[in-house]
């Protein structure tokens, strides 16, 4: 009986995918305004951390939204404290709702995207430097994860998937006391250089909110 509802509700569900994840080489600092885009770090700047230790520093991330299916579907975003989701077009500020100008917003909080539609999506992961610098001298990459749900307007069938990314944003400078901002890949430049960035997509997961039990 479960294989029967979940067959019918395929045939007509949504097809939205979540693509593209991508972890640029340049950090972030935060914006003097909400209408203004946030300056970047390039790789290599020195960081003082007994003047500049408070100091966020964002890591960004961008991904597309695509939906390939014949039906409209709603997409929302789920993001931890210190994620910041905007529109290149209208940034707000930490914290505020993803504002996509091309997409219609609902009254519950989730976009429209209608079927041949794609929305790229802003993430700014932010921590201070002292975060930073910590996340450095342990092992492995500090990563965060955002979730980007999609159903059809009927909500017959919900499709999660999480977007997990990350990379070393301060590392040890190589011939000085101190730090530096780090690129994405060091690996020719320092002898003992930071792990490469995460940017993975994970499965697509599929619930079946109405189906009988």
């Amino acid at each position: 009986v479960l294989e029967a509802y979940r067959s019918r509700i395929d045939a007509s569900a949504h097809r939205v995918i979540v693509h593209g994840l991508h972890v640029p080489d340049h950090c972030l600092n935060p914006r003097m305004a909400a209408t203004a885009e946030p300056s970047t770090f390039e790789p290599g700047i020195k960081w003082d951390l007994s003047q500049h230790g408070g100091k966020l520093i964002g890591l960004p991330a961008s991904a597309a939204v695509t939906n390939e299916g014949s039906v409209s579907a709603l997409v929302e975003m789920t993001v931890p404290e210190g994620v910041e989701l905007w529109d290149d077009r209208r940034p707000g500020p930490v914290g505020s709702p993803l504002r996509l100008t091309s997409l219609e917003r609902q009254g519950d909080g989730s976009y429209l995207l209608r079927p041949g539609m794609s929305a790229q999506l802003h993430l700014i992961w932010w921590q201070s430097a002292h975060s930073w610098a910590s996340a450095a001298q342990q092992t492995g990459v500090p990563t965060v994860g955002v979730e980007v749900s999609a159903r059809d307007v009927t909500g017959g069938a919900i499709d999660r998937v999480t977007l997990t990314f990350g990379a070393q944003v301060l590392w040890p400078h190589p011939t000085e006391d101190g730090w530096i901002v780090a690129a994405r890949d060091m690996r020719l430049a320092i002898q003992n250089p930071p792990d490469l960035p995460v940017a993975i997509a994970g499965p697509v997961i599929r619930s079946y909110p109405g189906e009988p039990t």
